[in-house]
């Protein structure tokens, strides 16, 4: 549930942004996560909280389509860094989220700085 809030979070960012959003009527949400490898299982988790908060709230919102772009940086660091710069060089992410392990999290973290992208990010909550 905390993560489908973080995920509402940052839609509401992202349109607060308005000009990072000018370009045209899309909107890329880069999530980069551990598919494959030991933390396969969170990044799964996160994927489907993802698609599961689009398909309750409808994948539209303030007139622009949300496109969800999911990358498999298999809990590497090296991997996270460079998808994440694929994301908001090649891909045009506008919001980066996801990250299964903090450590990958803080990593990528001077890259939006550096691009003027809005970012977000779903650290583990303590229990």
């Amino acid at each position: 549930m905390a993560r489908l809030w973080m995920f509402g979070a940052a839609l509401a960012a992202l349109l607060s942004a308005g000009a990072a959003c000018a370009d045209d009527n899309t909107v890329t949400i880069g999530m980069t996560l551990p598919m494959t490898g030991q933390q396969a299982s969170t990044g799964k988790q996160e994927r489907a909280g993802a698609q599961l908060y689009i398909q309750q709230h409808g994948d539209t919102v303030a007139g622009k389509r949300i496109v969800l772009e999911v990358k498999d940086d298999t809990g590497a660091a090296d991997v996270t860094k460079r998808l994440a710069e694929e994301l908001i060089g090649n891909d045009h992410a506008k919001v980066l989220m996801g990250f299964g392990l903090t450590p990958l999290a803080l990593l990528r973290r001077p890259w939006p700085r550096k691009r003027r992208s809005p970012r977000s990010s779903a650290p583990p909550r303590p229990q």
